[in-house]
């Protein structure tokens, strides 16, 4: 029994690696994208100044702990809570700090 078992998990352990390793999907593009319709936004902008980024709306809370690892991590998770609002005036955010210890 105990062989049947190690030969089932050899079998299984084949057709895994097997499937991981075969060619049934390909990496490249079908059309190459121009660099105004990039889906990666580049250093400096948003995701929001994607021509086709749909606005955020409803409400959203954030449990943080930014603020016990220092400033500069809090100063610039600010930032990037200040300019989702920016540029989503209908989505409310709500951003609560719960110390590392709660």
């Amino acid at each position: 029994m105990l062989r049947k078992t190690q030969f089932g998990a050899l079998i299984g352990a084949v057709v895994l690696i097997a499937s991981a390793c075969s060619g049934g999907a390909t990496t490249a593009p079908t059309t190459q994208p121009s660099s105004a319709t990039s889906a990666v936004p580049s250093a400096g902008t948003s995701a929001a100044a994607s021509p086709s980024a749909a606005a955020l709306s409803g409400a959203l809370t954030i449990w943080e702990a930014y603020g016990a690892s220092g400033t500069a991590e809090k100063d610039a998770f600010d930032k990037i809570v200040a300019a989702v609002k920016t540029a989503n005036p209908g989505l409310t955010v709500t951003v609560t700090d719960v110390p590392f210890n709660n």
